[in-house]
């Protein structure tokens, strides 16, 4: 399952937003910004998913917003178990009367539900009330200035914890509590899953020769690299120093392998002439897809081994996790048996003699 041959990807350096594991379109994030002219915003809270705390303000003057795991979805809820194109909410006003909104599902996989009954047709809903997309648990409300206020202080908190100070990327910790559930979405459903391990080449040198300073900003302007090129539906995480990891929802191995190699690309072609004259940093990534049976270390030990791998081979360059990490001790103290190259797609196993 490929993530599709129609999908644009920003170059590295274009314009980027903050990436969450719900995304909202074309709604303003800043304090108080975008408030509906009428008295109560129609917005959306969640209750139950990958991120319990987020919030969508429905975009000022929308007749209508849908809500799926798609790019081109109004509010992008990235969990296995919503469909890409999943509902939608109608607004209908009235000049003198209260606002009213409506649901209804758009054939998703796993159905929409309103206070625990299947949505058939359009559905009318009222403040309060609780909206299950596939797993997910969303509660709608029209909400008052001061509402609207207080959630976006709250929203702000909980994003700020998520995050890794220096990058504003994803944190480790954050990544270890919410991602068993989305592996177990994915096996759900039925879908596909990699991840991505990037190590950045001779960092230690950077901050011996350069100072921690630059250190810190070679590492800003290479998450900021990571953003611009992953999609929206991806997840980019600060894995510990100067590693990263991003999580691929929906892709196979050999598509995780180009993203890992545009990624590469990307951080090779950073101009950091700014920073000291002549400086360049690149990487070494290792690519995984998900097994069926496997736990998360053993598939982080698998992305591990490959990018150990690329490390060994001479840096630089892309190195993919074959479907099965091997079982002898032995043979995890040599990375070639245990990778395949972009250039090379046949793994050939080289079994350690036994003296």
């Amino acid at each position: 399952m490929n993530r599709g041959s129609n999908t644009e990807w920003p170059m590295a350096g274009a314009p980027t937003e903050e990436h969450t594991l719900f995304t909202t379109r074309g709604a303003s994030t800043g304090e108080g910004a975008g408030l509906f002219a009428v008295s109560q915003r129609p917005a959306l809270l969640v209750q139950r998913g990958p991120t319990v705390g987020d919030w969508f303000p429905f975009p000022e003057d929308a007749d209508s917003i849908e809500v799926g795991r798609g790019e081109v979805a109004t509010f992008q809820v990235k969990d296995a178990s919503v469909s890409r194109c999943h509902a939608r909410f109608t607004l209908v006003r009235h000049e003198a009367a209260p606002l009213e909104v409506f649901v209804e599902d758009l054939g998703s996989t796993n159905g929409t539900r309103v206070g625990g009954e299947m949505a058939e047709g359009k559905v009318k809903i009222a403040d309060g009330d609780l909206i299950r997309i596939g797993d997910v648990v969303l509660r709608f409300r029209l909400m008052d200035s001061a509402d609207v206020a207080f959630q976006e202080d709250i929203s702000r908190q909980v994003r700020n914890a998520r995050k890794d100070t220096l990058t504003r990327l994803y944190s480790r910790r954050y990544m270890d509590e919410q991602l068993p559930g989305l592996m177990k979405a994915h096996r759900r459903n039925k879908q596909v899953m990699s991840l991505l391990i990037i190590d950045l080449d001779h960092f230690k040198a950077i901050n011996d020769n350069h100072g921690h300073l630059v250190g810190d900003e070679v590492l800003w302007r290479v998450a900021e690299s990571v953003r611009a090129t992953v999609r929206t539906a991806d997840s980019a995480v600060r894995y510990g120093g100067e590693e990263f990891c991003v999580i691929l929802p929906g892709t196979d191995r050999p598509e995780a392998a180009r993203v890992g190699e545009r990624l590469r690309e990307a951080v090779g072609k950073l101009n950091l002439d700014s920073l000291s004259p002549g400086l360049t940093v690149t990487a070494s990534i290792g690519v995984a897809a998900l097994e069926e049976e496997e736990e998360l270390h053993e598939w982080l030990q698998r992305a591990d081994l490959a990018l150990y791998a690329a490390k060994h081979a001479g840096r630089n360059q892309v190195r993919i996790a074959p479907p099965t990490a091997p079982t002898d001790p032995q043979e995890r103290t040599d990375p070639t048996p245990v990778v395949e190259t972009l250039q090379r797609p046949t793994v050939q196993v080289k079994k350690n003699k036994k003296k």
